[in-house]
């Protein structure tokens, strides 16, 4: 719970209420954001959380960029390390996060900083939580379900190959952090507790990022009445494939779209367990529901919001080729524009109109490039004696993770601060 004064609720019809309702038609609600639910269940668990949410907040950087992370653990005995899934960790073995081998476990009230750079892509976090009172799988079992106290419970299951894979037996699963508990798969009956809810408009395209993060089984993903396009796999690009579903294992990551091309309604997307024995039927699964709403647009996709702008905030004087750092953000939708190296990575394969204005500073003449991937584009001068700007404008095709920027052309050096601006934005998809 984190609500600030109700302490304990359940759930009904996919919503909360207080504990101490009784017509929950004639009551108000909890907001489900105040709440951890998990999958509904009543029984009290102790879970680990990071910064009072399941699953943690988002930590959003640019690749390439240097990450700083303070973890302190406010468990009341148990060690820790956090593991950075999915980075290869060149140069920095020690953040990695490997109890006992990269670095010793963090202890209950202790802060351990974690330093590296962020490469490749799209990768995830996972706690290691160490009481060495039980094995890994258990570990695993408290991190991700809650502690489960009655450990005879846990029995072998198979992956589809034969290889024993796991000593645990699931119970539910979580997609966002919510769930349902079922007690029984064969009528439906579950604990009714809230699901996620994507509300999208009909006839747009939406992308959409599964992490396994899960410690046993893989899922089969779906969406009911459509088909999907993976367009991404751990954090790399891949051609596109068209598929009715896909398999994601623990740890794995996969970036897909779809197309809201259905009749306004709700639809379920479905993780179904993909396993062969337990004691769980095959029919289980998790939900989230995606709602079609309704649109003016009759035909065509919509065009995502991508588009920068930015300019300097003092006048800077530029070395031999230096790329112009633009601080001044004024506008960075689909945050491709990066301040720090002066950068914009496109987020989508499309059309991209960029433009350019420069003002050199007084009694001074400067030349700059516009440049995609280390290849110049266009060419841009200006000469203060006059107070004259130079601007150009361009059209460009750009593939996913292709960069634009402007750098020093070898002629003069001085900017004259706010005159200058740098902007872009996405044009058209249809390429």
């Amino acid at each position: 719970m984190t609500h600030p004064v109700i302490s304990t609720v359940y759930p009904s019809r996919g919503k909360l209420y207080d504990y101490r309702v009784t017509d929950p038609s004639a009551s108000p609600t909890v907001p489900v954001d105040d709440v951890i639910t998990a999958d509904g269940w009543e029984a009290k668990r102790l879970v680990i959380v990071v910064n009072r949410t399941l699953p943690g907040p988002d930590i959003v950087v640019y690749e390439g960029q240097t990450l700083i992370v303070h973890v302190t653990n406010s468990l009341a005995s148990d060690s820790v390390t956090i593991h950075w899934h999915g980075l290869h960790q060149t140069g920095t073995p020690y953040m990695d996060g490997v109890p006992f081998v990269t670095q010793c476990p963090i202890a209950a009230g202790q802060t351990f900083t974690y330093e590296f750079q962020a490469y490749p892509s799209e990768h995830i976090l996972q706690i290691q939580e160490w009481n060495h009172n039980w094995d890994s799988d258990y570990g695993f079992e408290m991190m991700v379900y809650g502690l489960v106290e009655n450990r005879t419970q846990s029995i072998p299951s198979e992956s589809v190959d034969g290889t024993i894979v796991s000593l645990l037996k699931a119970h539910s699963g979580l997609i966002n952090g919510r769930g349902r508990y079922y007690f029984n798969y064969e009528t439906g009956s579950h604990t009714e507790g809230p699901l996620t809810v994507y509300k999208v408009k009909q006839g747009s395209v939406y992308r959409f990022r599964a992490i396994g993060v899960g410690a046993l089984y893989p899922f089969r993903v779906s969406v009911d009445g459509h088909m999907i396009t993976v367009i991404e796999s751990d954090g790399f690009p891949i051609q596109p494939v068209t598929v009715d579903s896909f398999i994601i294992n623990p740890g794995e990551r996969y970036d897909f779209t779809l197309v809201a091309n259905q009749t306004i309604g709700n639809y379920w997307i479905r993780d179904k367990y993909f396993i062969t024995r337990t004691t769980m039927p095959q029919k289980a699964e998790i939900f989230v529901v995606l709602t079609i709403l309704a649109t003016s647009l009759q035909q065509g996709l919509s065009i995502p919001a991508i588009g920068f702008s930015a300019s300097l905030s003092r006048d800077i004087q530029l070395g031999d080729n230096q790329a112009i750092k633009y601080d001044r953000v004024l506008t960075n939708y689909g945050n491709g524009y990066d301040k720090w190296s002066g950068h914009f990575r496109a987020p989508r394969k499309g059309l991209y109109m960029f433009s350019c204005t420069l003002m050199a500073y007084s009694n001074h003449e400067v030349s700059v490039a516009m440049v995609k991937n280390n290849h110049v584009m266009m060419y841009v001068y200006s000469s203060s004696s006059s107070f004259d700007t130079g601007s150009t404008s361009v059209v460009l095709a750009m593939k996913r993770g292709d960069r634009v920027w402007i750098r020093r052309n070898g002629h003069g050096r001085y900017l004259h601060g706010i005159y200058n601006i740098f902007s872009g934005y996405l044009i058209s998809e249809n390429i």
